[in-house]
């Protein structure tokens, strides 16, 4: 079902609707968000990069929805206003696997979306979502191909190590040190490190790399006075480059 964008430059810059997909053999059902964006605008990525703003979803008006799992498709690095931003161009295709409370029956997705657009300037844009979902139905050729176009696993991509190291500073920030065994994954590679918590904001320091090691540091801090509790084994490191896109989940202390 279409959904309308607030305020009149951000329906010029961007159009969305559910694609309704249809019911795996594991119970769960696989829908997308379509995003269509205006030429030359684009959207960003579950980390924007050096500026933008992360999309924001409030699920909380949906019936017979148990849980969600979005699944993104691998994303580029843009220069945007000379800041890097990680995201896409012309359109976006969010699959989403949709666990049911009951299973078989309908369900209900009622979503509030903010994102943000960018082209010369870059602005929120805040979307509501509504659209009924009925067990069943064929495979959506269109999800399959975002499904399709995910991160491919880093252990596949010969990743023999990874190593994380948390320095904490008199300011309740810490520093995070990260090193990869893994051969290189295409030219211009860029680790992205993601914390769990929706209270703590990530910078990217960089990334460097030496012979068949990659290093990349980020500075992690709570956006709230509150202490600092990180647990290796659920930091995603995704290392971005020119061919595409690898990542792994967890990491262990340095030796």
């Amino acid at each position: 079902m279409p959904a309308s964008a607030g305020g009149s430059r951000g329906a010029d810059a961007v159009r969305a609707e559910f694609r309704s997909g249809w019911t795996r053999a594991d119970g769960t059902h696989m829908a997308a968000l379509h995003l269509h964006l205006a030429e030359g605008w684009m959207t960003y990525w579950r980390v924007p990069g050096e500026s933008g703003l992360a999309m924001q979803m409030d699920w909380s008006g949906s019936g017979n929805v148990a849980g969600i799992e979005k699944h993104w498709p691998v994303p580029r690095v843009f220069v945007t206003n000379g800041y890097h931003t990680i995201g896409y161009r012309d359109e976006l295709v969010l699959p989403i696997a949709i666990t049911p409370t009951t299973p078989g029956h309908p369900m209900v997705l009622e979503a509030t979306v903010t994102l943000g657009v960018c082209r010369e300037v870059c602005i929120p844009v805040d979307m509501r979502l509504l659209a009924e979902l009925a067990p069943g139905a064929r495979s959506d050729p269109v999800i399959e191909t975002a499904l399709a176009d995910a991160p491919g696993r880093a252990l596949e991509a010969g990743l023999t190590g990874a190593r994380c190291r948390l320095s904490p500073d008199e300011r309740n920030r810490m520093r995070l040190s990260a090193e990869l065994d893994l051969p290189s994954t295409g030219g211009n590679e860029r680790v992205i490190l993601e914390v769990p918590g929706q209270d703590l904001r990530v910078r990217d320091l960089g990334t460097r790399r030496h012979g068949g090691v990659l290093q990349a540091e980020a500075l992690v801090q709570a956006r709230k006075r509150t202490p600092l509790a990180v647990d290796r084994s659920q930091i995603r490191l995704t290392v971005l480059s020119d061919a595409g896109a690898v990542e792994h989940v967890g990491c262990t202390g340095f030796p």
